[in-house]
């Protein structure tokens, strides 16, 4: 198995990187908050196989109310990068769950007590995407007509909220507890959950990002601008109206933040 890696850490982007990995389209953005001149807390990885478009995509951001916590993304995700390395059964179905535990484990052997988000995909049988999650870092799976597929829970009250239908997604940049995150990687306490295996479409796009993305733009608004007909495009479209949710003064909704995208289409001839 010869894999493709690509691993972001600790790095501000300035423009978004494009990759063209067998069939596979993949676009990321990554730059650190308005507020922030040191150390940008978001990491994203990128472990594809060429021959068959299978793998590992992830986005990870460290809780930066925690000791260390804007090293936490990057400790999780070089933790991962090896565990794939070292995988060599001939099997597309990797131990993911196994994997993540052994992060977890990382991060507490650090004893800094650093945090983070994992929203993580796996990509197998050449026409197949589970989600693993944990925190609120997220996924959607998007049709080419814009039919949204799937959508990860992030794990926080108004992520809950949402779940249980007594919020409207379009309304929870409103909320007061926006913020709040109930479930992190590094901790005794940490739990993970898994997605259903969703078969995809040609064409189908992955959609990955940090809080810096869902905390600044609605739903509706990630969905169209994602849809752009090429990625980079959609990229830059979406930093473009997150900066401007960001910076913008007496605004109603937005945070200065973090912020990661990674765009995943599915224009596969197996599929």
């Amino acid at each position: 198995m010869s894999l493709q890696f690509e691993i972001i850490t600790q790095t501000s982007m300035t423009t978004p990187t494009l990759l063209e990995i067998g069939d596979l389209q993949i676009g990321y953005y990554s730059q650190i908050s308005p507020e922030k001149d040191k150390i940008n807390g978001d990491a994203l990885l990128v472990a594809i196989d060429p021959s068959n478009g299978e793998g590992i995509i992830a986005v990870a951001d460290g809780a930066g109310g925690t000791p260390k916590g804007d090293e936490a993304s990057g400790i999780a995700l070089e933790e991962l990068k090896k565990l794939i390395k070292a995988f060599n059964e001939e099997s597309s179905r990797y131990p993911v769950l196994d994997w993540i535990d052994h992060m977890n484990q990382k991060l507490l052997d650090q004893k800094t007590g650093g945090l983070t988000t994992l929203c993580l995909a796996h990509l197998f049988d050449a026409d197949s995407v589970r989600n693993y999650q944990c925190g609120d870092s997220s996924m959607l799976v998007l049709g080419q007509r814009g039919k949204r597929k799937y959508r990860s829970i992030a794990h926080s009250p108004v992520g809950h909220r949402i779940e249980a239908g007594v919020l409207e997604e379009d309304e929870a940049l409103a909320e007061e507890d926006l913020f709040s995150v109930t479930n992190l990687l590094g901790t005794g306490e940490t739990r993970v959950d898994v997605g259903p295996i969703l078969k995809l479409s040609k064409y189908d796009r992955i959609v990955m990002m940090s809080d810096g993305l869902t905390d600044n733009l609605l739903l509706s608004e990630i969905t169209s601008l994602s849809l752009e007909p090429k990625i980079d495009d959609a990229l830059n479209k979406l930093k473009a109206l997150a900066e401007i949710r960001m910076t913008e003064i007496n605004k109603e909704i937005g945070k200065p933040d973090d912020l990661s995208v990674l765009i995943c289409q599915f224009a596969r001839k197996s599929i």
